[in-house]
Formats: structure tokens, sequence, C-alpha cells
């Protein structure tokens, strides 16, 4: 399987860390040791690891033909209605459905965006979460998982 893992700022430091050079070094371990879990666990991925995660993360996962386009930020998953009442977590949903939601332009808007013009260009399949859940997302039942099919949007089971 082909997998890129495409890593911006925020999985590299977290939302009120510091901006030290010690905080980014430990993040950057941190980041090693989640992509070393994946490739251990399962030798016959081919990585490519790029910084950032908008559009050249997606541009980059379709020239190289992956598999899996895995964006890992510092979220469990995309929320619906971010900052709302009605905020919720998404573990399931089409690019359609994505592309009828919005998201914060110089956030999660250039994700988005590359999630579902991978997803929409090759059939396969993108996810969108924490750098924590790396494998979990690879197996399908973590982060935000993103295809071409409409679905009845899910959501986490600790929304409220």
């Amino acid at each position: 399987m082909s997998i890129v893992p495409a890593l911006g700022a925020n999985a590299l430091l977290r939302r009120g860390q510091g901006q030290d050079a010690a905080q980014q070094l430990a993040n950057v371990e941190r980041a090693a040791a989640q992509i070393a879990l994946i490739a251990a666990e399962l030798p016959a991925h081919q990585f490519v690891i790029t910084h950032g995660n908008g559009p050249q993360a997606g541009l980059l996962a379709r020239e190289l033909q992956a598999d899996v386009l895995l964006i890992a930020t510092d979220v469990p998953a995309l929320d619906q209605d971010w900052g709302l009442p009605s905020q919720r977590a998404l573990d399931d949903v089409s690019t359609a459905q994505l592309r009828a939601m919005r998201f914060a332009a110089g956030s999660m808007a250039p994700k988005v965006a590359a999630a579902c013009d991978f997803v929409e260009l090759t059939g396969r399949r993108a996810v969108i979460g924490s750098l924590d859940q790396t494998e979990a997302m690879l197996r399908g039942d973590g982060g935000t998982q993103i295809t071409g099919v409409i679905r009845r949007v899910t959501h986490t089971e600790n929304d409220p």
C-alpha cells in the first residue's frame, strides 16, 4: 500500500504550546514515532512523508498514485459547525457532503480541499485526524474517513 502522510505545522506544534525549539523537537520526535509505528506494523507500505497538508500534499499523493492520503493534524477529526453549539466530529463522510460544509480558510479548508480532490480524482480514500491516531486512521476506524460514497454522516460517540 502506498501512503502519503502529510504533516502540517499544527501536527508538529500544537495549539497552546510554546514555540521554543525544545517543544518543536519533542513534537517532531512524536511524529516520527507515530509514522514508525505504521511502518513497523505494516512493512509493505511505501511512504512519502510531506510537510504541509494542503493542495501540495493532495497533488503529491495523486502523482505518486497513493492508496491513501493521510492528513495528520492536532485534532481527532474534522468538526462540522466548529465553534458553534451544534459542533460535531465527523467519522465518515463523502466529498460531496464535505464540500457542502464550511471550514476555516487558514485551517481546515485547505486540508478538506486536498482530501476531496484526492478522493474525487483517484477514487481512493483520504483521512484527516490526529497524529496520535495514525494507525487507527489507516485501519479506517480513526479520524474523519473521506470517500466518494455519499452516506449518512456519522459522528463520534462522545459528542454532546
